[in-house]
């Protein structure tokens, strides 16, 4: 996994940190497509080479949604579960958004 991903003609970017309390996971903490980008699959570009990667090396992704520049959290919490994250709601973990790696027998 690395920290950062970017699609640079489109100035998209996507941060990531290494989840010190689960050695397993890594939260990602921003996926930002400036508004003249948007609606054209950017977003979801890159979120699925994050994706790609994480089912590769078998890691965890994490994520709490902030919505933002014009998005709603009931747009982004749909876009999320559309890639496969599930939201926890028991105890501290309230509104996490947790994605299991997936395996190439879980994807047929």
């Amino acid at each position: 996994m690395k920290e950062c991903y970017v699609i640079k003609e489109f100035r998209a970017i996507a941060d990531l940190v290494w989840d010190l309390d689960a050695s397993e996971s890594w939260w990602i903490t921003r996926i930002n497509v400036p508004r003249q980008f948007r609606g054209r699959g950017i977003g979801s570009k890159l979120l699925h080479i994050i994706l790609k990667d994480a089912d590769k090396e078998n890691w965890q992704l994490r994520l709490m949604i902030e919505a933002s520049d014009g998005l709603t959290t009931k747009q982004l919490r749909f876009w999320y579960e559309r890639n496969g994250f599930k939201r926890i709601n028991s105890g501290k973990r309230r509104g996490i958004f947790i994605r299991n790696p997936q395996s190439k027998e879980n994807k047929k």
